[in-house]
């Protein structure tokens, strides 16, 4: 099946005055990445693997303003219509609810759209690309202009349309129901003795309240349990960080739309490799869809054909089957702290001592939204190594590994 017939005809323009700041001979695949350092030891520049597993890259010596633009001029859109056995998916839990500024596009949920940056041919074999949460459609067209710009390819972009407050208050509820049904239960079979003093408890808190309080021992006993919850799966720990990449975060939606599309790529291009970015959440829907292809009959040898980029995503590079992956992370990115290759580092399980460090690091989120330009405003340039390092992965020249980048900050 192939994905080029499944073009629509509707076209749109995605406009903005400024230009690309670096030239085509700076982007060339030659692997020209002047002011790129690197803290542990890398292979010659010609080498196959160019950065060894777990170097640590610095980006202290390169200028801001070699960023790409803000925004690509002139880069079209066209929707594809997604084709495949992956059809009737249940909703995205993490859908945004009505009074979200994120409704609006909710319709856009899992379309796929081919989007070209000026002079990439259209019906050239493209890169895919699934982008993360609290994304609206332009937006996300904008980061899959970027990506075609950088790379030269159309990009398939499968849109996730989701919403962080609902995943987050979705997984809350989650071990909150959890607590409240084991200490029901709990509470059944306590004797007479145990419950007796539950419900001294509930009568002393009634009176404490002037009567306006109506608790019962039970209800005493439940608040404990969910209180002792909570406190299990707090801040960033890997119980409710797993439970949210399964359940909250990979939207079945976007998932089996990005299994289709992988899936006629790899029937149209039985001989190349299919390479593939995610980008947060992008990164667990990929698992998911990776999932899919695996669960469905696709060989591992296909799978190994999925050329992977992971940028700060919420998924690990275990997460891919046989899938060949390379994570690129910012050191103090919040979401593979919580839920990807970083996991471990800061943020994770965090005590009071680093409270304070990590109020300001903006708890991961500046170095989260600065991976490509438009992340994090209109303005916005991104990390500008970012744009090399996806061209030497593009061409063979990082081998499939997690690597963590120093933080990035726009000068």
């Amino acid at each position: 099946m192939a994905i080029s017939n499944n073009l629509t005809t509707n076209s749109i323009s995605i406009n903005n005055s400024q230009n690309s700041n670096i030239s085509k001979s700076e982007n060339a695949a030659n692997g020209n990445f002047a002011g790129l350092t690197v803290k542990k030891s890398v292979t010659p520049e010609d080498s196959p693997v160019g950065i060894k597993a777990n170097d640590k890259i610095a980006n202290n010596n390169i200028n801001a303003t070699t960023s790409a633009s803000v925004r690509v001029t002139g880069a079209t859109v066209q929707e594809i219509k997604s084709q495949g056995p992956f059809q009737g998916s249940k909703v995205n839990p993490s859908s945004p609810p009505t009074n979200s500024s994120l409704a609006k596009d909710s319709v856009n949920n899992g379309k796929i759209y081919r989007v070209s940056a000026p002079g990439v041919n259209p019906n050239s074999q493209p890169l895919v690309f699934v982008n993360g949460i609290n994304t609206d459609t332009k937006t996300a067209q904008d980061s899959a202009a970027q990506l075609s710009k950088i790379t030269g390819k159309p990009v398939d972009l499968v849109y996730n349309n989701s919403d962080p407050a609902v995943g987050a208050k979705k997984t809350l509820d989650h071990f909150v129901n959890e607590a409240k049904q084991q200490a029901s239960k709990d509470y059944d079979n306590f004797n007479l003795l145990q419950k007796a003093g539950y419900e001294t408890a509930a009568v002393a808190a009634n009176q404490a309240s002037g009567g306006l309080s109506h608790l019962t021992g039970k209800d005493i006993y439940t608040n404990q349990k969910i209180t002792q919850e909570i406190q299990r799966v707090g801040l960033g720990s890997d119980v409710a960080a797993e439970w949210a990449k399964n359940n909250t975060l990979h939207n079945p939606p976007a998932a089996q739309a990005l299994a289709n599309n992988l899936l006629s790529q790899l029937k149209a291009n039985p001989a190349k490799p299919v390479n593939v970015v995610a980008y947060s959440q992008g990164g667990a829907i990929l698992s998911k869809a990776v999932q899919y292809l695996k669960n469905n009959g696709v060989s591992d040898k296909d799978i190994s054909r999925l050329n992977i980029l992971t940028l700060g995503a919420a998924a690990n590079v275990r997460d891919f089957q046989n899938a060949k992956v390379l994570s690129l992370s910012h050191e103090h990115d919040v979401v593979p702290q919580y839920f990807g290759d970083l996991r471990g580092s800061f943020g994770r399980n965090v005590n009071p001592l680093e409270l304070g460090s990590l109020l300001t690091k903006g708890f991961g989120l500046e170095q989260h939204l600065n991976y490509l330009p438009g992340q994090a405003s209109d303005t916005s340039k991104g990390d500008p190594q970012i744009a090399n390092l996806i061209q030497r992965w593009l061409n063979g020249g990082i081998s499939p590994t997690a690597i963590t980048l120093n933080d990035f900050k726009s000068k």
